[in-house]
């Protein structure tokens, strides 16, 4: 019989543990041997359908070679972010949000900035309610029981994170395009073109988590022979076990590594191309507003530059990429220390950090998620005048 793993998913915030078949019985084991839970025939007193707990030395998260102790994973993972960050995230993410993709609605989705930043507040919606819900659920879960239906269905809807990082690398990457050759991104760069690509890209990262990750979990009770109780407890289906080699490849290598990465590289490139051109920009400027008397080669010259609006826009959509930067350098730091630490997983020895550090990425993808709004309100003033009109429309249509 083959000891399991636990497999450090993009949506891994759960003890998951992979299963192995052993003379036709379900085999749940821990690598320390500390905790393993058996299906099959089982133990004589587990009601029908029910895993069996078979307990050794210790369970995971009281493995003495814990860096992070079990009553400090509860402090940081439950109380602070579970109960404190994510909770004021939520607040400031869901509302900025709504209100982003009010204004550049309001503003017009024909213009193909305005829609790439629609997409991405929608995108950015979703993402802070479904990890906040999962958190929350988890969180909660002792006090209003355990939920199926968060474990079945709302992982896959975290697909989300990977349409925003995605929208965000899209964007980054038409702005440096309109400031190195402004006259070919307004010739090339058409709105209903941008349109087909980042809804096609977007359904497809969609719908590539909702078929990986929704049929992956489901909940199951497990009885301990020890306290002679039963209880609720995620596990795998039987589609993940049957398709455990191409599922991992995609969930593992490809949304959790791959696509990440790709994205961050994409974003950094884009992102110093064109604070390096804004800042020739700028100097181009104070050399021109200094000159009294305009030839015709600077005139053709002008022609090629960003207006001030465009200026001023483009700063402030560079601001939200080094936002993005920040908050996506240590979720893929962590992916990859998951593959170079053999025990950094819920199954190994380092239990609890895995624990403390799967909800510190929630909180940064959280984080990427909600702030944007307040970079908007701060260096836009469009932006601002357009949310200030939306609510002195609503406050006359009450009158």
């Amino acid at each position: 019989m083959n000891v399991t793993d636990v497999v450090n998913s993009t949506h891994g915030a759960e003890l998951m543990v992979t299963l192995a078949t052993f003379a036709g019985a379900t085999t749940l084991e821990n690598v320390e041997g500390g905790v393993a839970a058996t299906g099959g025939k089982g133990h004589p007193l587990a009601p029908p359908g029910c895993l069996t707990l078979e307990q050794g030395d210790f369970l995971p998260w009281d493995n003495p070679d814990n860096i992070v102790s079990r009553s400090a994973d509860y402090w940081i993972s439950t109380i602070l972010i579970g109960t404190i960050v994510l909770p004021v995230l939520f607040l400031l993410g869901v509302p900025g949000n709504v209100m982003s993709a009010a204004v550049f609605q309001r503003q017009g989705l024909r213009d193909r900035i305005n829609l790439c930043l629609f997409t991405l507040a929608l995108a950015d919606l979703l993402v802070v309610i479904s990890n906040v819900c999962l958190t929350a659920e988890k969180v909660y879960r002792d006090l209003v029981g355990f939920s199926g239906f968060f474990i079945t269905y709302f992982p896959g809807i975290t697909g989300v994170t990977w349409v925003s990082q995605f929208l965000s690398a899209v964007i980054a990457s038409e702005r440096c395009f309109c400031v190195v050759s402004p006259f070919h991104a307004q010739k090339f760069l058409k709105t209903s073109t941008m349109a087909v690509f980042i809804f096609s890209m977007s359904a497809m990262l969609l719908g590539g988590m909702l078929a990986i990750a929704g049929p992956k979990h489901t909940a199951v009770c497990m009885f301990d022979p020890e306290t002679n109780n039963t209880k609720d407890i995620v596990y795998v289906t039987q589609y993940y076990q049957d398709n455990k080699e191409i599922l991992d490849i995609f969930d593992v290598f490809f949304y959790a590594t791959a696509f990440p990465a790709i994205f961050l590289v994409v974003v950094s490139v884009t992102t110093t191309i064109t604070a390096v051109k804004l800042r020739q920009a700028r100097l181009w400027r104070q050399t021109t507003a200094t000159t009294s008397t305009k030839t015709s080669e600077n005139d053709k010259e002008n022609k090629n530059k960003l207006s001030s609006k465009e200026v001023a826009l483009t700063k402030m959509l560079v601001a939200t990429s080094i936002l993005f930067i920040i908050c996506l350098v240590p979720i893929l730091m962590v992916q990859i220390a998951t593959f170079l630490v053999k025990d950094l997983n819920y199954d190994g020895r380092y239990h609890n950090l895995t624990s403390v550090l799967w909800q510190c990425i929630n909180t940064f993808r959280c984080l990427n998620s909600s702030l944007n709004f307040f970079i908007y309100f701060h260096m836009g003033s469009k932006f601002r005048d357009t949310l200030r009109e939306i609510f002195r429309r609503c406050r006359r249509s009450k009158e």
